[in-house]
């Protein structure tokens, strides 16, 4: 991976710019989130990208997560991409990458798919179909293991038929998601610890709503009955122990009173 002092002078200074304009002003931490997000897509050239809390997991377990932010999905993408994440073949495709973050003890790592999985390997896979499918093919992913056992994740997509990320690339994303620390921190564990129980398709729809999505949307995204979404959202909210959609909303992005912290 280049050295910082290798990246070019305009590159830097555009980092430089972006990382001051996050930590400026009286933003919230979901604010400069997307903020940070939004401009660092556009650096390295991202069609789309998120932020998420991975819940805590045994190696080789299909990782799952609380999407809180995410910009740049068209259409059904962001349901076509979950699909494609829930797979079992999720697990074993990014061993590499988790076991990483487990040695890295709190560190932040960051990997484009070709340092995780090779593309003979990747495309082996019953996976690979579904993310054609979501249009969604390079990507960088930059994660640290937080203190509260959750796993604060950000990935980076590129849609199919673009090259691969550069490791000038994965190293901006690295520099920048470093550097600023506190955007990592004020997670409440318990939002993605409890999606643990939940299954592949469930755990679909959860985030789906999450995102706002109607129950008529996401019946469509996913090519169900609306009577079959309507039996996957009463789990979720028995699940969760809440009663509607908006307070399932408040309870997976700000938790039961403990609240993501706001800098």
């Amino acid at each position: 991976m280049a050295r910082s002092s290798q990246l070019p002078e305009s590159v830097t200074r555009e980092m430089v710019h972006l990382m001051s304009d996050v930590c400026s002003g009286n933003k919230g931490i979901l604010e400069s989130r997307r903020e940070l997000l939004s401009g660092l897509a556009k650096m390295v050239a991202s069609d789309c990208w998120l932020w998420a809390l991975v819940s805590p997991m045994e190696p080789g377990a299909v990782p799952k997560a609380v999407v809180d932010l995410h910009g740049g999905f068209e259409g059904d993408q962001f349901a076509r991409y979950l699909e494609a994440v829930s797979h079992p073949d999720m697990g074993e495709l990014n061993a590499s990458f988790y076991k990483d973050l487990a040695e890295a003890g709190g560190t932040q790592i960051t990997r484009r798919r070709q340092d995780i999985v090779s593309e003979e390997v990747f495309r082996e896979t019953s996976v690979a179909p579904l993310f054609d499918r979501a249009n969604i093919g390079p990507l960088i992913l930059s994660a640290q293991t937080l203190a509260n056992g959750g796993i604060s994740l950000v990935a980076l997509y590129r849609n199919a038929s673009c090259p691969s990320y550069s490791e000038m690339d994965a190293h901006v994303a690295h520099i920048i998601l470093s550097e600023i620390s506190w955007l990592h921190h004020g997670w409440a564990r318990e939002q993605a610890v409890r999606c643990l129980g939940l299954m592949p398709r469930e755990w679909i729809v959860m985030n789906l709503l999450v995102n706002g999505d109607s129950r008529k949307s996401i019946s469509s995204d996913l090519g169900i009955s609306l009577n079959t979404c309507n039996g996957y959202v009463k789990e979720i909210f028995y699940h969760f122990g809440v009663n509607s959609h908006p307070e399932l909303i408040h309870k997976l992005t700000v938790g039961d009173g403990r609240h993501l912290v706001e800098y």
